[in-house]
């Protein structure tokens, strides 16, 4: 399994800028939590390899 192409913060800022004027708040809401299940956060153990 490959994991998604991570793209700049700046890119990624921009396009939810965008979208707040062309989407819809229940499609925003939608791909926001797509995105945080994508990329989730790191714990600070994690790269320690604990």
């Amino acid at each position: 399994m490959s994991s998604p192409s991570l793209q700049q913060p700046s890119f990624l800022l921009a396009n939810l800028k965008a979208d707040a004027t062309t989407k819809p708040l229940i499609q925003r809401c939608q791909d926001l939590l797509k995105i945080i299940d994508e990329y989730p956060a790191k714990r600070p153990d994690d790269e320690a390899g604990v």
